[in-house]
């Protein structure tokens, strides 16, 4: 599949500043700040890679910024977002820090679209309920912007906290936009519509539309087999049982299979679910022993003194799901601190299935009642 959003999206953080930009010395302000706000948009950076989108979450939720949040003012903000707006070069990294988060939510709906886009993209740090209604809010006023942003940042969080928030527009929204592009798909949108499916039979119905053979799409081989599964996989956790069942299957024969980059990808996709039934046979996955695909770097590294290189963690399987559980559910269903990739003893990814296990069997999550 051409993965058309990261390309642009990268683009976007990397390639729409000028050089001016670039080189802008920071103000007093970040210099105090010193490395939190490099820090900060590096975890952005990180977003979009596939392998680390899960274990980069939990940074993504800190604040960066530790006690500068207090000499962070509005009229400062508002003066950089003006500089934003005329298009000229500015250092505006400050904007990755909480205290920035309602200035931003504000010119997230600014009529100007240069504006918009740049808060959209700090946006994207603040992860936290808020921001995803933000978020939301942004697509359901703009569903025909010309760039997707705020599909791509919206797609990164969970199934489950669709459920905290409002999204009784976004249907819409994305209808608008699916049918205004036509011939394309983006994967974006779609799981988009599996996650607010459960609760909007619109949503569904869009889906399954889509899912028809008529649908006006033109794609290659290789385009149709990912199309396909994603289709799937959003109709499953819309609530259709032949798509249920479906999912199940591929479950359990990519596991049995063994390849270490296809379980990769596919404890990935975890966080496309509330289906309880889906969810229990994925957390077979959590004592898992197998090995994962390579050693990856630990996230939480950092470079000692004489140090030449971060040092690797080799993961397994197990290890993997875990992460991804915490991610979807929150660290009360795992006990985990965050969810951070790490080492786990055969004895912790036991005790942890076992609590995964009572959780969804408990009914706590909705679909999961309707599912038994």
């Amino acid at each position: 599949m051409r993965n058309w959003c990261l390309v642009i999206t990268l683009v976007f953080i990397f390639g729409s500043q000028t050089p001016a930009q670039i080189e802008q010395p920071a103000t007093p302000l970040e210099q105090k700040i010193g490395g939190a706000v490099k820090e900060a948009k590096s975890v952005n950076k990180e977003v979009f890679s596939n392998v680390a989108a899960v274990s980069t979450s939990a940074q993504v939720q800190r604040d960066q910024c530790g006690g500068i949040n207090k000499d962070i003012n509005r009229p400062a903000l508002e003066a950089i977002i003006q500089k934003w707006r005329r298009g000229e070069p500015v250092a505006d990294g400050l904007f990755s820090c909480r205290k920035a988060f309602p200035t931003l939510v504000k010119f997230a709906f600014d009529p100007d679209i240069k504006v918009r886009e740049r808060a959209t993209f700090f946006l994207g740090q603040h992860y936290s309920p808020a921001a995803l209604q933000a978020l939301v809010r942004q697509i359901e006023t703009y569903p025909l912007d010309k760039t997707a942003f705020s599909y791509v940042y919206v797609a990164r969080y969970p199934c489950n906290s669709f459920r905290k928030i409002k999204v009784r527009s976004l249907t819409p929204a994305l209808t608008t936009r699916i049918k205004a592009r036509g011939t394309e798909f983006n994967r974006e949108e779609i799981s988009l519509l599996g996650c607010v499916a459960p609760r909007d039979p619109e949503a569904r119905k869009l889906l399954e539309e889509m899912s028809q053979a008529s649908f006006p799409l033109r794609l290659s081989e290789n385009d149709r087999r990912v199309f396909d599964e994603l289709m799937t996989y959003a109709l499953a956790e819309a609530g259709s049982k032949e798509a249920e069942e479906r999912v199940l299957a591929d479950i359990e024969s990519k596991s049995n299979a063994g390849d270490p980059r296809v379980l990769q990808s596919l404890i990935e996709a975890l966080q496309g679910f509330t289906n309880c039934r889906i969810l229990l046979h994925y957390a077979q996955l959590i004592t898992d022993k197998r090995d994962g695909p390579e050693a990856e770097l630990n996230p939480e590294a950092r470079m000692s003194p004489g140090q030449t290189e971060i040092r690797r963690i080799r993961l397994r399987i197990g290890d993997m799901a875990i992460s991804s559980f915490t991610y979807t559910l929150g660290r009360r269903v795992t006990g985990e601190i965050d969810n951070q990739w790490r080492r786990h003893t055969d004895a912790e990814m036991e005790r942890i299935y076992q609590k995964v296990k009572k959780a969804l069997e408990s009914g706590k999550f909705s679909t999961c009642r309707a599912s038994r």
